[in-house]
């Protein structure tokens, strides 16, 4: 692949990025990622959000331009006018009505418009909101030039629901081994969170970074925990870290199946405090698009656990090899890898290892970063 530095050094064309950035989960650390790297390739680029939250604030600090507009109709018009203007833009959108806002532009003006799709609309919404979002989505989709998935597992879907071939491209997201270690270095001498939260010292500590959404599945995890009170005499807990819709139901849940034993971190910043302390980290999703929090945990040298499901088999390609999969909803399953894993420190640094270095090799934000700046090139060309 060209050096995204060849491609066009002082690009005339200014990528806009379009996400709502309610969050800062892993859309958000996707398109910041994207954004540096189009900086350091010398392509123009900002954001504009619908909320001013976490996501815009690091974005400032990383020096971008963040536009913060919450009303679809005043974005609309805000955009229109500069293309209007003359400004040649390719806008770059994520989420459902980010999506409708870029395209909606691109159909008024004629500017390109880029959509990368981060999960599976399926699972994300449900009921009748579910199918009105599929629907816009569904009806709204050929006024993307490109469309972007963030594996090739999510590709494959979603071709198989009719999206155009020759639209579709793959990009991952990206991480680093040089980025997780200055992060952590960052973090030494801060407190410790895990007895903040008053996990115990000497127990193990499996984590789990996601949202608190069904699709999560965390109650298969919780299960899996339950059923594996302690091994080689050390108590086994888990930590959750994320917030959203399902966490009273799961704070109940936890408290039933294994009370004293499962802890909510809540949404947090320094996600490496967390897994700097962690033995085991586990993600029982139903879907995934990719899973940027496994990556993240693998290049920070924790093994993963992870659902035989979607972008995770491109994360964690090799069972038993890069980390360990199984089936989507298993609890047992999930006790069984998990008891595997603590019970031997020998095959827990294995799998680490070995799933730090291909994460560090193949899931690189260096590889993402070259991806999109071919994409906007062939785009402006």
């Amino acid at each position: 692949m060209q050096n995204p530095k060849e491609l066009r050094p002082h690009a005339p064309y200014r990528v806009i990025q379009i996400i709502g950035a309610g969050e800062y989960g892993g859309a958000e650390v996707y398109v910041r990622q994207m954004m540096i790297g189009m900086r350091e390739s010398g392509i123009a680029t900002e954001a504009l959000v619908f909320y001013d939250r976490t996501f815009a604030e690091k974005l400032r600090g990383d020096g971008f331009a963040v536009t913060v507009e919450a009303s679809f109709i005043r974005a609309f018009r805000l955009l229109r006018e500069r293309v209007a203007g003359g400004e040649q833009l390719i806008l770059h959108t994520h989420g459902v009505k980010a999506s409708l806002l870029g395209r909606a532009v691109g159909e008024r003006t004629g500017v390109h418009v880029v959509t990368t799709i981060h999960s599976d609309l399926a699972l994300d919404y449900q009921g009748r909101k579910g199918v009105f979002f599929r629907g816009l989505e569904r009806m709204t989709r050929g006024m993307s030039m490109r469309i972007v998935a963030v594996s090739e597992p999510l590709a494959e879907v979603l071709r198989q629901r009719g999206y155009e071939r020759d639209r579709l491209r793959v990009i991952a997201p990206g991480v680093t081994l040089a980025e997780v270690r200055d992060s952590a270095r960052e973090a030494v001498g801060r407190v410790d969170t895990i007895a903040a939260l008053g996990m115990p010292e000497d127990a193990w500590v499996i984590v789990c970074v996601a949202r608190l959404h069904a699709v999560k599945d965390h109650e298969t995890l919780i299960r899996a925990v339950s059923a594996l009170p302690e091994v080689r005499d050390r108590a086994v807990t888990l930590l959750l870290v994320g917030e959203g819709e399902e966490r009273e139901r799961l704070e109940v849940l936890g408290a039933s199946l294994a009370p004293g034993r499962v802890f909510f971190a809540g949404a947090v910043d320094q996600v490496d405090l967390y897994l700097a302390r962690a033995d085991v980290f586990v993600l029982t999703s139903r879907m995934e698009g990719f899973g940027l929090a496994v990556a993240e945990a693998m290049v920070a040298g924790l093994p993963v656990i992870v659902s035989d499901v979607g972008g995770l088999r491109q994360v964690v390609p090799e069972s038993g090899v890069h980390g360990i999969r199984v089936a989507p909803g298993d609890a047992d399953g999930f006790g069984a890898a998990l008891r595997e894993l603590l019970e031997s420190d020998e095959r827990r640094s294995q799998i680490a290892t070995q799933g730090q270095a291909y994460a560090s090799t193949h899931l690189s934000t260096a590889r993402m970063r070259a991806s999109a700046a071919q994409l906007y090139e062939e785009i402006a060309r």
